[in-house]
């Protein structure tokens, strides 16, 4: 234990070290409205008074936004990204040694250390920290939601999941995984069937609630914000009572009383905290806010796009389903996510070869939909297909892994089993090493490594373009750290060399590429036109000779084959329709260029 919160705590600290000076990834994000909000937090008089000044960007994120006024304090820093950046990197240690914990209690050492490594050697939890992702702060007190569960301490159980659905819009994909901790936890008083007595009373109330609450959410009109709120609501109560039922049937009355009692008084008293003054206001703009993911995807910006290619798309397009997750777990998880499908194939081997296949598949089969549950809640809630919002499926991955490692039988003493589990682990790490250290990282910090280049160089005069394409750059860089420097707007490269070229000038070109992931809702990027309004600047990048010119290049989000995933439409594009290829990647790169070396290579 010692050692895993150790090695966790030295991983967070070099990665604190690496992000500092980091810059928001855009301008107008919500990242910098949530900085904003929690800046503010000396004049809350509640909790939900963050949202008066967030412009709303602050809904079902409450619990971030209050932990990070708390690390603004730490890094003495209200103004900048790299406190909530600092709160994901926490919150992905945190996490990495709660999920040792569960694990062993679950799974036992050997199998909990596997899981482990397999976390901590992952680029995901990174890449989600690197960005500000919510959803590293709302994995926390998922794993804090099963470690209580485990003890069992419904009450603190109940209290943590409440926050944790105030903690990111995706956090409810970790729901399934949370009741079936209870489900676990409550084994003992497994009884099927339960239908006499006050649990068979109890059981059809609860199914006639359901019955009723869909059949009376048929009746409601889905337009207008009432409406849906009310849909939202009813349909709520419909599942609840479902699960109730379905609950008590397995477990009998008692079962359900001695968990979920506490359970929910535990979550109403954290809710309530976070709603209090306005109840009503709160939870309404919660629920407005749980249905806006399914009905704001940028798909419908592309519809002219799109047509024009051949390939319309309908009035509802979210992107390609299922096929999309193949690839993209196969991108970003490529080892966690080949070693859970080998285990299932392990398992099935051993159950075929085993006395009672027909239980140990049941038992697969139950094993494998649990794990499936975050994408199957996304695809069935048709929300966003992009990388953070599938996180929780990585967990699914992990639950695999080990439940088949734990079917197969593994111990430190059997070396047929160890020593290839070091060789993927082993390979693992590196080939995650270098997708965070050769895409992730790099094409993240460009903006703040372009200000320190700058100041290298000892540059005082700027020419750059005014356009979206720099808002990403040079539009995130810290004013101060560009304070002494004169920045001078441009339309064509050809104004630099017809000029004085002091030796302290330079020219900045951002990406051009309208293929990336800080484009998608630009103008440029859905009608697909890169940045080609400067003829001398598109002869220098087609032709590879602004190499000749340059004092630096910059990996920018242009660049990444991965940042590209966290934006629908242009994930689409890569993954399924493989639009875009080197030459959107080549021109998505950052440059700094020397005015004496452009007179050169234009001569």
């Amino acid at each position: 234990m010692i050692a895993v919160s150790l090695i966790s705590a030295i991983q967070c600290v070099i990665f604190l070290f690496l992000t500092k000076g980091i810059t928001y990834f855009g301008k107008d994000t919500d990242n910098s409205k949530q900085v904003a909000s929690a800046a503010q937090s000396p004049k809350w008089r509640w909790p939900s008074d963050m949202h008066k000044y967030s412009g709303g960007k602050s809904r079902m994120k409450d619990i971030v936004v209050i932990l990070l006024a708390f690390m603004q304090r730490l890094t003495f820093d209200k103004k900048s990204d790299y406190p909530l950046v600092a709160l994901c990197a926490a919150t992905n240690s945190i996490s990495s040694v709660l999920l040792f914990l569960i694990a062993c209690k679950y799974f036992g050492l050997p199998i909990a250390l596997v899981v482990y490594l397999f976390f901590i050697f992952s680029a995901w939890p990174w890449q989600n920290a690197l960005m500000g992702f919510h959803i590293s702060t709302a994995q926390m007190f998922f794993l804090l939601t099963v470690l209580c569960i485990q003890m069992p301490w419904y009450l603190a159980s109940g209290a943590v999941f409440g926050l944790m659905q105030f903690s990111s819009a995706s956090s409810r994909k970790f729901n399934v995984f949370v009741v079936a901790a209870i489900a676990y936890s409550q084994v003992r008083f497994f009884a099927f069937p339960v239908m006499n007595g006050l649990s068979g009373l109890a059981s059809w109330i609860f199914l006639a609630a359901a019955l009723i609450c869909l059949t009376a959410n048929a009746f409601i009109k889905t337009k207008g914000r009432f409406f849906k709120i009310m849909s939202l609501l009813i349909k709520s109560t419909a599942y609840s009572s479902l699960y109730c039922a379905v609950y008590i049937l397995c477990f009998g009355l008692r079962a359900l009383i001695s968990s979920h009692v506490p359970f929910v008084l535990g979550f109403a008293c954290a809710v309530l905290l976070l709603l209090l003054p306005n109840v009503k206001k709160n939870l309404a703009s919660f629920f407005e806010y749980w249905d806006l993911a399914s009905s704001l995807g940028h798909f419908r910006l592309y519809r002219t796009y799109f047509a024009k290619t051949g390939k319309p798309i309908s009035d509802d397009m979210r992107g390609a389903g299922w096929i999309w997750v193949y690839r993209y777990y196969g991108r970003i998880s490529l080892f966690t996510f080949g070693s859970s499908f080998l285990g299932v194939l392990a398992v099935m081997f051993k159950a075929f070869n085993g006395g009672n296949a027909l239980y140990g598949l049941g038992e697969l089969l139950l094993i494998v939909l649990l794990s499936a549950s975050p994408v199957i809640w996304g695809e069935v809630t048709r929300g966003p297909q992009i990388g953070r919002s599938y996180y929780p499926g990585f967990y699914g991955q992990l639950l695999v892994i080990a439940y088949s490692l734990a079917k197969i039988g593994v111990s430190f003493g059997h070396p047929r089993i160890v020593v290839p589990l070091i060789l993927v682990l082993t390979v693992h790490a590196v080939w995650n090493y270098s997708i965070f250290f050769g895409d992730l990282y790099p094409s993240r910090m460009a903006a703040a490594w372009l200000a320190k280049k700058i100041k290298a160089l000892n540059v005082k005069q700027i020419y750059t373009y005014d356009t979206p394409y720099n808002d990403s750059l040079l539009g995130v860089v810290k004013p101060e750290d560009l304070k002494e420097v004169k920045i001078n707007y441009i339309k064509s490269i050809d104004e630099v060399l017809s000029g004085p070229g002091e030796e302290d000038s330079a020219v900045v070109v951002p990406g051009t590429s309208s293929k990336s992931l800080v484009m998608e809702s630009h103008e440029e990027a859905f009608t697909d036109r890169d940045f080609r309004s400067d003829p001398a600047l598109n002869k220098l990048i087609d032709s590879r000779r602004i190499r000749d010119a340059a004092l630096a290049c910059f990996k920018t989000f242009g660049t990444s084959k991965n940042w590209i995933n966290e934006s629908e439409v242009p994930s689409y594009r890569y993954l399924i329709l493989k639009e875009i290829s080197d030459e959107d990647r080549w021109r998505g790169h950052a440059w700094i260029l020397s005015v004496a070396k452009l007179r050169k290579v234009a001569c």
